[in-house]
């Protein structure tokens, strides 16, 4: 009996290993990489569920506990969170003849309690929600993506050497070479701005309103300090997993 659970869980395992290679092809990448920010606020938001979903199954269990599906504690967390996903099924637990209802006031005022603190949380947690949090999400995301791509080829390159194709080199060569022209403009102008960004001003007022966007731009430069912190320990696990792959 245990190897066969154990045989399932490895199937199980296999398959979503399976799922995050074919997710590294370009051509396939559809969902997400799990980075280590994104983890921390994942498992934050689960814990809060947790927390919810836990102190109303404990209630509905001491409540309900001659109906089987809260006869214990972990039963009636998984009835709570059957509810959380839609499946509330009022009529089998609370308009049953054959079950009978011991407080059914309250037994009623907590399961509207529940359903509606749920709801408003989860609104809560979608619409307070920072954009610039979702923005930064989404480039340590393509940087992953990246990442994983570059792990993928190099233990392509390692494993089937003879798929190598080196003519890349020189398309990517020639690519180089015709935006140069275009870089070499692109800094002219963003020099042409910054001088006339930066022309001397005599009002006070003005020099009052630069201040202040210094201001804001120092403190914008700390917030993305702090980011470029868990960036550079996410790259070195990644370049530390490269190396690894390479050696091996």
């Amino acid at each position: 009996v245990t190897r066969w659970q154990f045989g399932i869980i490895a199937l199980l395992l296999t398959w979503l290993h399976l799922i995050n290679t074919l997710n590294q092809l370009p051509m396939l990448s559809v969902f997400m990489p799990l980075t280590g920010s994104f983890a921390k606020s994942f498992f934050k938001v689960i814990f809060y569920i947790i927390m919810i979903v836990f102190v109303f199954a404990f209630i509905f269990h001491l409540l309900l506990k001659n109906q089987e599906g809260f006869s214990t504690v972990p039963q009636a967390m998984v009835k709570a969170i059957v509810w959380m996903l839609g499946d509330l099924g009022y009529d089998d637990t609370f308009l049953d003849k054959e079950k009978v209802l011991y407080y059914p006031v309250m037994v009623n005022i907590f399961f509207v309690m529940f359903v509606t603190i749920l709801g408003g949380f989860i609104a809560n947690l979608v619409i307070t929600q920072p954009a610039n949090k979702l923005e930064s999400f989404r480039d340590k995301a393509s940087f992953h993506r990246a990442a994983s791509r570059t792990q993928l080829f190099l233990k392509l390159d390692v494993c089937f050497p003879f798929f190598r194709k080196r003519r890349m080199a020189g398309k990517y060569i020639e690519d180089e070479s015709r935006n140069l022209d275009s870089n070499y403009l692109t800094k002219k102008l963003l020099m042409l701005d910054a001088k006339e960004d930066i022309q001397p001003e005599e009002d006070s007022a003005s020099l009052q309103v630069q201040l202040e966007e210094l201001q804001k731009i120092f403190t914008q430069f700390l917030a993305q300090h702090n980011e470029f912190r868990e960036e550079i320990r996410d790259m070195k696990y990644q370049i530390n997993t490269i190396s690894k792959a390479l050696l091996e």
